[in-house]
């Protein structure tokens, strides 16, 4: 991946914040299309975690974290508590760690498995918070298999996910990264 200077950003910070602003709106779009259309929620919350990493694409690490902090308490605030929490628990913050992960981890294999891991952690808080708290309305749902058999069950959909992200990425930056960034 083609990263831009930070140096440039520096010396534009207007630029820096405006398409962190752009990538924010979409990403709160995407949150309130998960909730106006629910048939659709996964895809929409995929859509949700992908703008994040345009951000990171551009340099811009602790913009990122930012950003994730700015939408899941704007989410928090625009949408029903169970239609923000998936993105605060677990996609929000996934285009983050996969970043950092691929990007300071060689090996592929280590890197894949490190994010099965992160991956696993972040569904264990969201099986807390489903069973736990009553604030997501699937805990019968959840309740009928242990964290550890619903870790087996979703990771060979982790990582389709994850390939999936990475497609999505690429497409950015080979096609849309190019008409936004100027």
């Amino acid at each position: 991946m083609g990263f831009i200077d930070r140096k440039k950003y520096k010396k534009i910070p207007a630029r820096m914040i405006s398409l962190c602003a752009m990538f924010a709106a979409f990403t709160l779009v995407a949150l309130y299309m998960s909730y106006v259309i629910p048939n659709m929620k996964f895809t929409f919350y995929f859509l949700s975690s992908v703008f994040v990493m345009g951000i990171l694409i551009e340099g811009m690490t602790g913009m990122a974290f930012i950003m994730y902090a700015a939408v899941s308490g704007l989410s928090l605030i625009l949408l029903p508590i169970h239609y923000a929490l998936p993105y605060i628990i677990l996609f929000g913050h996934y285009g983050i760690g996969k970043f950092l992960l691929e990007t300071k981890i060689k090996s592929r294999a280590l890197s894949m498995v490190l994010k099965i891991i992160y991956f696993d952690l972040a569904l264990a808080g969201v099986f807390f918070a489903v069973i736990n708290t009553g604030l997501l309305p699937m805990a019968e749902f959840f309740e009928k298999l242990p964290v550890w058999a619903w870790a087996l069950i979703v990771q060979p959909v982790f990582v389709v996910f994850d390939f999936i992200y990475s497609k999505a990425v690429s497409v950015y930056v080979t096609g849309i990264r190019s008409r936004i960034i100027r």
